[in-house]
């Protein structure tokens, strides 16, 4: 794993994504760059994006994200969002 501020550089291997039209992005955005390796993108990022998007990382996580080291493992849990 690579990172700075304008986000995380995940090392999987995902193959055949392709770009898509752009659109707006968030902090946290999970997204398969043109290599097929994920990213999450963090609070330099730009605003729109063409890549493909798998999901986003919860706010309340970021601060875990800013704790993370090159070469540390990163697990994925579904969370639902709940409006208060």
């Amino acid at each position: 794993m690579t990172s700075d501020r304008m986000g995380l550089q995940l090392f999987i291997d995902i193959r055949d994504m392709s770009e898509m039209i752009s659109s707006g992005i968030l902090s946290g955005t999970i997204q398969i760059n043109n290599k097929g390796l994920p990213m999450i993108l963090g609070p330099d990022a730009p605003t729109i994006g063409g890549y493909p998007r798998i999901g986003v990382v919860g706010r309340i996580d970021f601060d875990k994200l800013g704790q993370l080291s090159p070469g540390d493992t990163v697990t994925f849990k579904h969370i639902s969002h709940r409006r208060i």
